[in-house]
């Protein structure tokens, strides 16, 4: 169950159609959970916010992020790598970390790699 809360989370940032996406979010992301990473400049703290991160993101940054190898998962801990193509088509790698309460991401925080 858990890997397919994370693949719907991907799969979400990954849909181009807004609805979709909206229902993919509310079957992986709590209302109230927690989003941060390098190009967040204040912690998202609830899906809505996230949902309008996600639009502008696509737009702007990326229209492509694929999930790279499996997720690893710990208890109710997680940890997962994404290629994120950017409009510009460099490529950059990135590390996921997170927790998941009620088959729900609660909070989540990524990291540009090096």
């Amino acid at each position: 169950m858990q890997k397919e809360i994370i693949e719907r989370f991907v799969g979400a940032w990954n849909n181009e159609d807004n609805s979709e996406r909206h229902r993919l979010l509310q079957l992986s992301f709590d209302d109230n959970g927690s989003y941060s990473d390098d190009f967040v400049t204040k912690k998202l703290t609830s899906l809505n916010e996230l949902h309008f991160f996600i639009n502008k993101f696509r737009i702007s940054i990326s229209n492509s992020i694929t999930l790279k190898g499996e997720p690893k998962f710990h208890q109710d801990c997680f940890r997962f790598n994404l290629e994120i193509k950017k409009v510009s088509n460099e490529v950059v790698n990135s590390t996921f970390f997170g927790e998941i309460e009620k088959n729900k991401i609660k909070s989540i925080i990524g990291f540009i790699d090096d």
